[in-house]
């Protein structure tokens, strides 16, 4: 029983001896944790091309390694406006201005993957900073920090400095200006062809401005200042007339923000002139002064960022010299010209009425007027229902024996999106007429025709 206790304890102690000696011949007791070498990390020169796009430019940026990283790790990148800011003071960087925050792109930590020599991460600048500066250089600095894994950054080359000059990437076509669209050398004179409408409101002026610039982009706006003291420095100057007066506030409205929809080239504002404005000012021009400013995005036109609308009140001092005339239609309401929606309804002077038949075809609605009259303007008023019943095209003509007439004005495919709605039209004509014809030739595709309203209006 001992001998083999002591035979099984040989046997172990014999195969612990062995396993010792095999161990040592293969060299396990060397293993263990090699330390990570550190690389040393530095800015590369820039070569990268530049990509422009509607918005942004972007560049590629890339850090060099000193050799092949031992670990994944990071590095944190920040602006360096100092770096900017000397070079521009001791005369390095000529003719440069250095880009604001905010108006270039940069991630704030690079991370660099296991095994690499170099990591390249983008960087972007804000189109409308470029075109801000167009005819200059731009330039902003990014400076490496804090490496983590024991890895170092040379002394000599933690900070990237990025020039752009603005003529090499840009070109003068595509500097997106905001100006004024409406007017004539800065000034929109009001009536001037068909440049407004009169409402229930009065006067009402849209006026234009446009975006230059190849492309489009977000959407964004741009404010109106308004000055009363510019007009009286034009009149004093001579460069409007001496009866022209500035609507004063209370006396008109405008809004002073106005808005670009994304991916548009223009955008719409209205100035509203009440008629008891225009009635208390007869004989005068009145004025506003505009000035653009405020864009969120996109520059000003440094020339065209002003307009004066002046509205000439003895131009609108209009007459309604429909009811001087005598009235009769080519088809008329089942009912007869006096039944409730029969054709006097047509110019009673209210659009609470209408004038309706059945079995649309091409009619003419005919006015006679005791003596020749010049008109050179009109207005529709579309019926309380059915948008279909509404005239959609139709020809306005003059004569002076009621058999050969004149077309003064022609219109197709007309559309009055909402009910009662007054539509005016002007057309130019200088000469009298005995007789005036609305010949409507189309609906909006029902069986049926409907107007409320039909005025002649008589110009100066």
């Amino acid at each position: 029983m001992n001998k083999n206790r002591n035979r099984s304890f040989f046997c172990l102690l014999a195969s612990i001896c062995m396993l010792g000696v095999s161990c040592k011949d293969i060299g396990l007791e060397d293993f263990s944790p090699e330390k990570s070498r550190s690389v040393q990390i530095s800015a590369a020169p820039l070569t990268s091309e530049i990509f422009k796009t509607q918005t942004q430019v972007n560049l590629d940026l890339e850090v060099l390694l000193s050799d092949a990283a031992d670990n994944a790790f990071e590095i944190d990148i920040a602006a360096n406006q100092d770096t900017i800011s000397t070079l521009i003071e001791n005369g390095t960087l000529e003719n440069t201005v250095m880009l604001a925050p905010g108006t270039y792109e940069f991630p704030n930590v690079l991370k660099v993957a296991y095994g690499v020599r170099k990591h390249a991460f983008k960087a972007a600048v804000n189109i409308n900073a470029m075109e801000r500066n167009f005819g200059k250089k731009v330039a902003f600095a990014l400076t490496l920090n804090r490496p983590s894994k024991g890895n170092t950054i040379v002394a000599t080359k933690e900070t990237f400095v990025v020039v752009l000059d603005t003529r090499e990437i840009l070109s003068l076509e595509d500097i997106h200006y905001i100006s004024f669209q409406s007017g004539t050398n800065g000034v929109y004179q009001v009536p001037s062809a068909k440049n407004y409408n009169v409402t229930s409101g009065g006067i009402v002026i849209p006026v234009t401005l446009q975006l230059n610039g190849t492309g489009e982009g977000p959407a964004f706006s741009s404010r109106l200042k308004l000055n009363i003291d510019t007009i009286s420095e034009l009149v004093s100057n001579g460069t409007l007339a001496g009866n022209t007066f500035p609507l004063t506030r209370g006396t008109y409205s405008i809004d002073t923000v106005v808005r670009f929809a994304g991916n548009t080239k223009t955008a719409k504002f209205n100035i509203t002139v009440p008629m008891n404005t225009i009635n208390d000012n007869l004989g005068k021009a009145l004025a506003v002064s505009l000035r653009l400013t405020d864009a969120t995005r996109n520059l000003i036109d440094p020339v065209n960022n002003n307009l004066i609308v002046v509205v000439n009140t003895i131009n609108l001092a209009e007459r309604d010299i429909t009811s001087m005339a005598t009235l009769s239609v080519t088809k008329d309401n089942s009912g007869g010209p006096n039944a409730g929606e029969g054709s006097s309804r047509l110019v009673d002077n209210n659009v609470n009425t209408k004038f309706l038949f059945s079995g649309w075809e091409a009619f003419s609605v005919n006015m006679r007027f005791p003596s020749p009259m010049t008109v050179k303007a009109y207005t529709l008023t579309s019926g309380n229902d059915a948008k279909d019943r509404d005239p959609k095209s139709w020809k306005l003509k003059g004569s002076n024996d009621g058999i050969n007439y004149v077309t003064l004005d022609e219109r197709t495919d007309e559309q009055f999106p909402t009910r009662t709605l007054t539509k005016r039209y002007e057309f130019d004509n200088t000469e009298t007429y005995l007789y005036y014809q609305l010949e409507i030739t189309d609906n909006d595709g029902s069986s049926d025709f409907q107007l409320s309203e039909f005025r002649l209006i008589q110009l100066p």
